[in-house]
């Protein structure tokens, strides 16, 4: 099930809906050109993390074996590692003195050359994009899930629909003008100045 989370601010507060995260993923259903014309070479498996057995994102590799992974999820792994007092080692070669390193240019250019849809596709979302604008896009996408960050309201909306949601939302809290008294949306209030 996916998590909200705020959004990324440089260090403000978070004040709009909170964006529902999803692991970020790139299935092999979702590319819609490679560089590679043959489609079992094009999707061959030096393009899939060895932990998800996708298409890597943000591919980092064990300096040991040079096997792949997403940043996320090889992420994800070591912090299982570590909450759980195992030893880190490498997945794929079992080595416990590896480093991630930056994937070889040739992988890195082959990625490059992928354009998919959208995650949010099913949802309604056309666009098709180039493997490097992916992750941006995903945050941006009218189509993300959204939920109101006002106390007790439970409202998930796409993106596109956030500043509708907020001009309407019953929970919404604003402040007073004259006094800055914390109101629910369109309560009176006896104003002391």
């Amino acid at each position: 099930m996916p998590k909200f989370v705020p959004r990324e601010t440089d260090g403000a507060p978070s004040t709009g809906p909170l964006i529902m995260k999803r692991l970020m993923t790139l299935t092999k259903g979702q590319i819609t050109k490679s560089a590679v014309a043959d489609d079992d070479a094009a999707h061959n498996s030096l393009l899939d993390c060895i932990l998800c057995k996708n298409i890597m994102i943000q591919p980092r590799e064990c300096d040991k074996c040079r096997k792949g992974f997403c940043h996320s999820c090889i992420d994800s792994y070591i912090n299982q590692m570590i909450n759980g007092d195992y030893q880190i080692c490498c997945p794929n070669c079992s080595s416990t003195s590896f480093l991630l390193v930056d994937p070889h240019p040739l992988l890195t250019r082959q990625l490059s050359a992928i354009k998919a849809r959208c995650a949010n596709a099913d949802k309604g979302c056309t666009d098709t994009l180039a493997y490097g604008d992916l992750a941006k896009h995903q945050d941006e996408c009218g189509y993300a899930m959204l939920k109101c960050v006002n106390y007790g309201c439970e409202g998930e909306f796409y993106q596109k629909d956030a500043a509708q949601h907020e001009a309407g939302c019953e929970f919404r809290v604003d402040r007073c003008d004259k006094c800055d008294v914390v109101k629910i949306k369109d309560e009176e209030h006896d104003c002391i100045k």
